[in-house]
């Protein structure tokens, strides 16, 4: 597959009625490049954490540069995944200051957040 790479596996991937559940009830983080909205689950069987990146049309103007970031972002928390705690569903948000980060910048500063949170074992 070519795009295997930039994608998140099905199973960590969020669908749309998680989307406005996560954003009704979730838990807020904030870091100056990156807010987390998440919600963790209290299951008896843990469950992989599903994650969905979103990108404003104030961050970045172009389609381009917004599926830019959401691509570097998701391949990302791809390369964490072995490292993510179960039972979390996930929204990042990218801020426009995220934008000017370099590759290791932008991993850094997403792995902050995400420890922050409680989301990432550090």
């Amino acid at each position: 597959m070519v795009g295997s790479k930039q994608m998140l596996p099905r199973t960590h991937r969020i669908n749309t009625d998680e989307c406005n559940n996560i954003l009704t009830k979730g838990v807020s983080v904030y870091t100056p490049f990156f807010s987390l909205r998440f919600i963790k689950y209290a299951h008896t069987e843990p469950f992989s954490s599903s994650f969905g990146v979103v990108v404003s049309k104030k961050v970045a103007k172009t389609a381009v540069e917004r599926n830019r970031l959401k691509r570097r972002s998701r391949e990302i928390i791809r390369s964490f995944l072995s490292k993510i705690q179960p039972n979390f569903k996930v929204m990042v948000f990218v801020s426009a200051a995220a934008k000017k980060l370099k590759k290791d910048q932008f991993l850094e500063e997403l792995r902050v957040v995400l420890v922050k949170a409680g989301i990432l074992m550090p």
